[in-house]
């Protein structure tokens, strides 16, 4: 099987495949507060397509692999789930009032990806090329 996910803890990123085949480089950030009060200075004026990850709750939550030092192998080994995947003109609005909050509260998000684009066509092409690639639990 062709490798599709790969993880850089050094870099940040984290690299998703579209069903086009078009490889997509994500910043990854970090929670450690609600998602709807996420760092309005650090994601103020950021458009872009996002997508939110959480623990699988048959496992080790991966908040504790990080502080371990674990997450060096590939993406697809590690126990998360997807959740949602969207595009958005500014990811520091996105979160507060968003029609599928109640079900990102029921998931323990821990991280979001986020690629930026200001071009909202090319948003939702990427949002299209990549929701196929996974079960996002609340899309």
């Amino acid at each position: 099987m062709e490798e599709q996910y790969k993880f850089n803890v050094g870099e940040k990123k984290m690299v998703l495949k579209g069903m086009s085949k078009n490889i997509y480089y994500f910043f990854i950030s970090q929670l450690s507060f609600p998602l709807e009060s996420i760092d309005k200075t650090k994601f103020e004026n950021c458009p872009g397509v996002y997508v939110l990850l959480a623990d699988n709750p048959t496992s080790i939550p991966i908040i504790d692999l990080f502080q371990m030092g674990m997450v060096n192998q590939k993406i697809n080994d590690l126990p998360f789930n997807y959740i949602y995947i969207g595009e958005t003109n500014d990811l520091s609005k996105e979160f507060k009032n968003h029609p599928r909050l109640n079900c990102f509260k029921q998931h323990r998000i821990f991280l979001v990806l986020w690629i930026d684009e200001g071009n909202e066509k090319e948003r939702i092409k990427i949002v299209e090329d990549l929701l196929p690639t996974q079960n996002f639990l609340c899309n």
